[in-house]
């Protein structure tokens, strides 16, 4: 895990399960691994995202993996 996740966590005191599976794709904070592992346990019914913020729809981007890698 990217210790600058933890530290934040730890900042915030999150004490989640969900940090587990933190990793960057294009995301900045670890949030491609943690949406993957909701989607694992809970199954989109429909794969539709929308993005707001990154940089140029792929840097910092928190949805680019869904499309690229999950056929979003």
């Amino acid at each position: 895990m990217d210790p600058y996740i933890f530290q934040k966590a730890t900042f915030f005191q999150v004490n989640s399960p969900l940090l587990a599976y933190a990793h960057n794709v294009e995301s900045q904070n670890g949030e491609d691994g943690i949406l993957e592992r909701i989607f694992e346990i809970i199954p989109a019914k429909r794969n539709f995202c929308v993005e707001f913020g990154a940089w140029d729809g792929r840097k910092l981007s928190n949805t680019f993996n869904l499309i690229e890698s999950h056929g979003w």
